[in-house]
């Protein structure tokens, strides 16, 4: 650590200390340090984890405190002194980001013993005893609930509703499965977990009308010591209509409404099995329609068949909003639901612009520029489609060589359509997936022109299907993609040039690709999780071409080509988990761990540029520029012209990501951040020295860096802005990769070459 930096961090300590949280408080006055809550338990009770359950059930809450270390906001409260005028900044320091004392109260004591001991009864410990304690020191207050716990009762005999019709019938063949279990501690939770349950599934067999409230536990604790028998019953005093199966009779397609009146004039077809009241006609052809509405005339009410049919209609895009409403037939003298579906329609077509300014970490910039036309309803047949046109310059400002610009070009459409374009027994396989299946098809092209450097022409297409299995897990097929790319016009004092002709080289690259995502984050829990894997692989159809038409397969030194292009062959995997893990209601633990290969084979001695892996950036690597580090220990140095236009890129990434979130004040959100990885080369290569994977060595080119953030969420757009510190260089040589000691922020030259700044929306994991 620099002399400067030990000398600052001293005072910074001494400033934060000086201010004292309590010397507004008045005789008699506490400010409340915080709960603690002490559990002795008989043998077999986990005293720390009851301990930890209840600390949520304190009544009275403390000063918000930074890192969960010290009250930022107090001090800032304290900081303006005593007396502050109206408005300016020193009212608006003490006001607004600062926090007055949290005061000890007595009350709220009493309010705590009630809450923990309900907490503790709920989770079966019905013999105890809270002794509340309070310790005082320099006018701050701690208070501390000592807790006896006895033994807790487990459950005993467990029983269902004997059977004596449809309703008991099958609440008794639910047994199986269930959450209450002979010899578990009772818990209330649980009870009403399994009551949900229970509720649940006969929702899904017909019972519209029956609610959780209409089933209860019977407990018995005169048996078995320190036991409990429960039996579920059902009560006496519920609507007959609850204890009915209910079927669907009539199923109503309200058409283009704004709200949803009783009665719509308008005209009235009926068709695939639906009612359609259309007063201004129909956005949706009914076949197209039906494909969404699992809600069919003659079966039971299905709680599923009906989420899935609101979650399809929304999926569909076209619609503004959906709502679907039950009622009773009331003409048939059945137990018989009529389906009302009101349609809301969206805005069809829509035209966009987006001016782009684009500044990236090569030092290039220049403006941009995209125009998108969409139309989210092509023949009313709620198939979409969008066309992209985009245009751009950029030069570079500055770096070892400026004055380098770049021009960029083309146009991207894309087709979804809401469906499988498949056989129908295909298409009836995704018919109850919650969501809508997919047919995604694409094409596109890019013109790239680099000063008198090189220009690089691309042709893409691609034709994929995509469906969610559950509401947490989705899927994606790639089943056919080319790009085409050629490279033209290069400069005489490039034609030399290796790194481009290996990245840029004139060829086919063919794909199949299958990936699938899990991410349960929309059911917000103590820990989340995401995972994101793909596999694909690249030329082996062109290859079975080649190979009978040529009569050779095609050879490593010399490759293969179709209509005199060659093409690629390769393997290419990546698995991306991150890890949610919430610590409070404001404030997060988030981790993510990337992994990805690239073999090339056969006809291949390299990785297509665009399919290879890089690090440092916005959402990689924060304390180093975008594609910078590695691969491995590689470094291109800075006299290196042809790092102007080419990126250091390779064939397997490893990365690992921390960070902790937290709430600031009100919209504005802060983050601590470690990022560590590198990208290395599966093969040798002459030209990127200390670039290729080696076991023995790859953990001692692994880079990383620290730093902090700023989150500006505003719900609809997160304005994210971090500042990164390297801590480890790998390019250095061994045994001075270490940069933390030689950190210097007061030093220009340090902050120019070691602070990196990422401007970016969206969280970056």
């Amino acid at each position: 650590m620099k002399p400067r930096f030990r000398t600052i961090l001293p005072v910074l300590l001494i400033l934060l200390g000086s201010c004292s949280t309590t010397r507004v408080l008045e005789e008699g006055e506490y400010l409340f340090r915080k709960n603690e809550i002490v559990v002795e338990s008989e043998e077999g009770t986990d005293s720390r984890a009851v301990g930890k359950a209840l600390s949520g059930y304190a009544q009275q809450k403390t000063n918000k405190k930074f890192l969960g270390l010290f009250p930022v906001r107090l001090w800032l409260f304290n900081l303006p002194g005593d007396s502050v005028p109206e408005r300016g900044l020193e009212h608006w320091i003490k006001h607004k980001l600062g926090e007055p004392p949290v005061l000890y109260r007595g009350y709220q004591e009493e309010a705590t013993i009630d809450r923990i001991g309900s907490a503790l009864q709920n989770r079966g410990y019905f013999h105890y005893r809270i002794d509340p304690q309070k310790r005082i020191k320099d006018k701050k207050l701690t208070m501390v609930y000592r807790i006896d716990l006895e033994r807790p009762y487990l459950i005993g005999k467990v029983r269902y509703p004997e059977p004596s019709d449809t309703l008991t019938r099958l609440i008794r063949s639910y047994r199986e499965g269930s959450l209450v279990r002979t010899g578990d501690q009772y818990r209330l939770e649980t009870m009403m977990e399994e009551r949900e349950r229970i509720t649940g599934k006969l929702e899904e067999a017909g019972f519209f009308y029956l609610v959780p409230d209409y089933l209860f536990f019977s407990l018995d604790s005169s048996g078995e010591d320190r036991k409990i028998d429960v039996e579920l019953l059902v009560r006496r005093d519920i609507p007959p209509e609850a204890g009915e199966i209910q079927y669907i009779n009539r199923v109503f397609v309200h058409h283009g409404v704004s709200v949803q009146p009783d009665e719509e004039a308008g005209d009235t077809l009926f068709s695939h099995g639906m009612y359609h009241i259309h007063p201004g006609g129909m956005k949706l052809k009914p076949r197209i329609l039906k494909r969404s509405v699992l809600l069919e005339p003659g079966q039971h009410y299905d709680e599923r068949n009906y989420r899935k049919s609101l979650r399809k209609l929304t999926e569909l895009g076209i619609y503004q909003f959906v709502n679907i409403r039950f009622s009773e037939t009331g003409d048939t003298g059945r137990s018989e639901l009529d389906a009302d579906i009101y349609l809301s329609d969206d805005r069809r077509r829509r035209l966009q612009a987006e001016v782009q300014a684009v500044s990236k970490s090569n030092d290039f910039a220049g403006p941009g520029l995209v125009l998108s036309y969409t139309n989210r309803n092509v023949n009313r047949n709620a198939t979409g489609f969008r066309l992209d046109l985009n245009s751009g310059f950029e030069t570079q400002l500055s770096g070892n060589v400026s004055g380098i610009n770049s021009i960029e070009a083309g146009t991207h459409g894309e087709l979804a359509i809401p469906r499988i374009l498949a056989p129908g027994a295909l298409l009836r396989r995704f018919r109850d997936n919650p969501g809508i299946p997919g047919t995604r098809i694409r094409a596109g092209y890019n013109y790239f022109s680099r000063s008198n450097l090189f220009t690089l022409n691309s042709i893409n297409a691609s034709y994929g299907y995509y469906w969610e299995q559950s509401d947490i897990l989705s899927h994606d097929l790639k089943i056919f993609s080319l790009d085409y790319l050629k490279l033209s016009n290069v400069s005489p004092s490039l034609e030399g040039s290796s790194l481009l002709r290996r990245n840029y080289p004139e060829q086919f690259i063919t794909m199949v690709r299958y990936s699938f995502t899990l991410n349960d984050l929309v059911h917000p829990r103590k820990i989340n999780h995401y995972l994101h894997m793909s596999a694909e692989a690249s030329g082996n159809i062109l290859s079975g071409v080649d190979a009978v038409f040529s009569g050779s397969a095609p050879e490593q030194g010399a490759p293969s080509s179709i209509l005199g292009v060659p093409y690629t062959q390769y393997a290419r995997i990546f698995s991306d988990y991150r890890i949610y893990y919430t610590i409070s209601s404001a404030s997060k633990l988030v981790s993510r761990f990337f992994f990805g290969l690239g073999l090339p084979y056969g006809n291949s001695a390299y990785m297509p540029y665009k399919k290879q892996f890089y690090s440092g950036g916005t959402t990689s690597l924060r304390a180093f520029p975008s594609r910078s580090v590695g691969p491995g220990s590689f470094y291109p140095g800075d006299s290196l012209d042809a790092r102007s236009y080419l990126d250091q890129t390779g064939d397997i990434k490893l990365e690992l990501n921390l960070e902790y979130r937290f709430d600031i004040y009100r919209f504005l959100k802060g983050a601590l951040f470690l990022d560590a990885g590198n990208i290395w080369l599966v093969n040798e290569d002459p030209d990127k020295p200390g670039g290729a994977f080696r076991s023995s060595v790859f953990l001692n080119q692994m880079a990383a860096g620290t730093g902090l953030g700023l989150r500006f969420d505003l719900s609809v757009l997160v304005l994210r802005l971090d500042m990164g510190i390297p801590l480890r260089k790998p390019w250095r040589p061994d045994g001075e990769r270490w940069v933390l000691d030689a950190m210097d922020i007061t030093d220009p030259a340090w902050r120019k070459e070691n602070l990196v700044f990422n401007f970016a929306l969206g969280y970056p994991f």
